[in-house]
């Protein structure tokens, strides 16, 4: 049972840590471009 309790935390954790790599990555894009107008 413990087991299964950790893999559920460490598979929610990787899911957390992806999407904010995702939209960090999203965010500094949009931040270069928005430097490359001016």
């Amino acid at each position: 049972m413990n087991f299964y309790k950790a893999e559920f935390f460490r598979k929610k954790l990787d899911v957390g840590t992806h999407t904010f790599r995702k939209t960090f990555f999203h965010f500094l894009n949009s931040f270069t471009n928005f430097k490359n107008l001016f």
